[in-house]
This record gives structure tokens, sequence and C-alpha cells, in this order.
């Protein structure tokens, strides 16, 4: 067998084995996304000083899309922006406040004002003599004028609107004055170690020179799952180490140094689940001669254990080629930096 053919076969052996290691993470990683969505439901919850946690889980693209579109939300304005950020669209967060409205009617004044220029009263002769007009105004509304105070009911919580006036003594009898008003929503994003994003909102008006903070009928987050994808540049330092055997002399050896990755495959650029042709330089034990090093696809194994015990850590199928021309493969372990 030529070493041509030997090359071949190597080349083969390792697309199979990368090709089906790609299709096992997939099914997995449909698993995960599946299995993550059913159980990442938080539910809302109100915190001290007018704080409200949104309700929050993972849903599909499509269910954020139509979450949006329910909330008013234009993703397409949206993400055209975040494009000049190089961002996508995470999540969407809906916060809606209720108050329960007004419909009143015979209310008295909340307070009257003293009439300067109260209205002529109407006069009856009695034995030559004129004189009010029996009942003329009976509850003095040409003396006073009328104000009612209006103000908006959310819960227990009343926020003042402003208030109207009615003088029964003028042509023009009403007036009205609306408080200018400002309405701020604050929100706080939470993030957990596996990326999950947490929502806490606040809701506040402030009006006539006085600010209330109000509970939060609803508050809910969606956030996409996030879909693995490929990075085409994606460069970064690796230390590699491991065994093989050298296919011009059938000897074993071990190596190791440092490469650098090209491309890669996962949910993030920080972590991938797959690096992708990692190149680089070491050392070979079994001829004692420098070697370049080609790592062609490794897979991330940090995914099989508790997050943070050995994130960024790949095993995959591993080539070198000293400078002596000995050629070597095997299987070898890269650490990112």
């Amino acid at each position: 067998m030529t070493v041509t053919t030997k090359i071949l076969l190597i080349v083969i052996g390792i697309l199979i084995v990368s090709g089906v290691g790609f299709a096992i993470y997939q099914h997995h990683e449909m698993s995960v996304m599946q299995t993550q969505i059913n159980s990442s439901l938080v539910a809302q919850k109100q915190l001290a000083d007018g704080i409200t946690r949104s309700s929050s889980q993972y849903v599909t693209k499509d269910d954020l899309n139509a979450f949006a579109t329910t909330s008013g939300a234009n993703l397409t304005a949206i993400q055209k922006d975040l494009d000049t950020l190089n961002a996508t669209i995470t999540g969407v967060n809906n916060v809606s406040v209720s108050s329960s409205g007004v419909d009143k009617t015979n209310l008295a004044s909340s307070s009257t004002t003293v009439n300067s220029a109260p209205g002529a009263i109407p006069t009856v002769n009695c034995d030559g003599k004129q004189i009010p007009c029996p009942n003329a105004d009976p509850f003095s509304y040409q003396a006073k004028i009328q104000n009612l105070a209006l103000n908006e009911p959310f819960g227990t919580t009343q926020v003042p609107v402003g208030s109207v006036s009615f003088n029964a003594a003028s042509q023009t009898p009403w007036s009205e004055n609306l408080y200018p008003r400002t309405y701020d929503v604050a929100n706080v994003l939470g993030t957990d170690a596996n990326g999950k994003h947490y929502i806490y909102n606040t809701f506040v008006i402030t009006t006539n020179g006085k600010s209330y903070k109000l509970t939060i009928n609803n508050s809910k987050y969606e956030e996409q799952y996030p879909a693995p994808s490929f990075s085409f540049w994606n460069p970064r330092l690796f230390l590699t180490a491991g065994g093989g055997i050298d296919i011009t002399k059938f000897s074993g050896s071990a190596n190791a140094g440092g490469t650098i990755q090209i491309m890669s495959y996962g949910k993030t650029k920080s972590s991938p689940a797959i690096s992708i042709l990692q190149i680089g330089a070491g050392f070979e034990t079994g001829t004692q001669k420098a070697a370049v090093i080609l790592n062609p696809v490794m897979f991330n194994v940090g995914g099989l254990l508790p997050t943070g015990m050995i994130d960024n850590t790949f095993i995959g199928p591993s080539l070198q080629m000293d400078f002596g021309g000995n050629m070597f493969v095997g299987l070898n372990l890269a650490v990112g930096l």
C-alpha cells in the first residue's frame, strides 16, 4: 500500500468520523433544545419596591416572532439596527400596566374657588321693590367656581391626571388642567451560567411633581433558544497534545504543541461545540523532531459535564508531519486559551 493510498484512507476515515460525530451532536442538540424549552418557564414574581420579575422561557424562533408581533415590536427594523452593531435579536420582553378607569356621575366638587366676578342675579318686583328671585342660585354656583380633581386608579394607587373647573357665571364655563406626565420603564437584565436571561422591571409615572411606582399586571419575556451555526472565521489559540501512529514506520509517537482555530460551529463563538481546522506546530517524541499539526475537526467535551468544569476542552482526530517527512495520525486533546 502506497503512502498516497494511506493518506487517502486516513482522510476518508476522518471525514466519516467527523460526519458521524456531527450527526450525533445534531441529534443530541435537538433533544436538549426541546427539553430546555419544556422546562425553562420561570413564573412572574413581585418583589419589594415595585420590582417585578418577568415570566421567562425559551421558545423557538417562530414563537418569538409571533410574540414580538403581538407585543407590537417591529423586529425587522430592530434587526436592521442590530446589524450595524454585529448583534442579533435574543429575546422580547413585554410589560403591561393597567388602570381600572373611571365612570362616575353626580359627583360633588372636589373644591370650590370664590368667583371674583359672579354674574348678575335675576330679580323680581315685590311690592314695588326689586328682590333676588327665590332659589335663583340655591347651590351658590354663581358665587363659587366648581373644581373636580381627576385621578386614574392603578389598583390602590391614585395617580393624579389633572382637574376640570366649571364657572356658572361665564359664557364659556369649562376649564381644564391636565398635568404633564412622564412614563418610565426600567429593565434589568440578568444572565445565568448557561446564558439564559431574566428580566426585572419597574414602571413609574411622574406627574404634578410626584412619582408613583405602579404594580405591573403582566410582564413576560420570551427568548429564542440559541441555535448553533457556523462561524467561518473564529481564530483562537489552543494547546494540544495526543498520541498517534507513524504511518511511514508504523511506530507510536506522542505530540504536543499549539494550534490556532480557523472555523467553529456552535451556539457561541467563545465556546463552540465543534472546532474546525486547528493548524499549528509541535514536537513529535517518536522522531524527536518538530512537526506541523492539523486537527481537522474537534468536538467540545465540556457539554458532557456540568458547565464550568472543562469548558473549551476538545477531542478529535489529528494529523502531524515532522520536518523529516514522517506522517502521523492519531487522537489529540486541545484546550482553548
